[in-house]
């Protein structure tokens, strides 16, 4: 879930404008997950991991190479 925040300034020059762009910036790249949902995308990669691993050994027989490529990208998750 992203949330989004709108905050009018009254700087009615170029370097204001400048400034509380940047400072927005820095706020949106730096910005904390909450725990919560840290822990659910860990959840979800692990997921991810396991069904991957299942296909791959699913398709082993018929198909080894996308057997390998799903084990890479399985292997990249983790």
């Amino acid at each position: 879930m992203n949330s989004t925040t709108f905050n009018t300034n009254t700087n009615a020059n170029y370097a204001g404008n400048v400034a509380n762009a940047v400072r927005q910036l820095f706020a949106a790249l730096f910005a904390r997950k909450p725990a919560a949902v840290a822990e659910a995308t860990t959840e979800r990669a692990d997921e991810t991991i396991w069904w991957l691993s299942s296909t791959a050994k699913d398709v082993e027989a018929h198909s080894p190479n996308l057997a390998a490529e799903l084990r890479y990208i399985a292997a990249r998750f983790g």
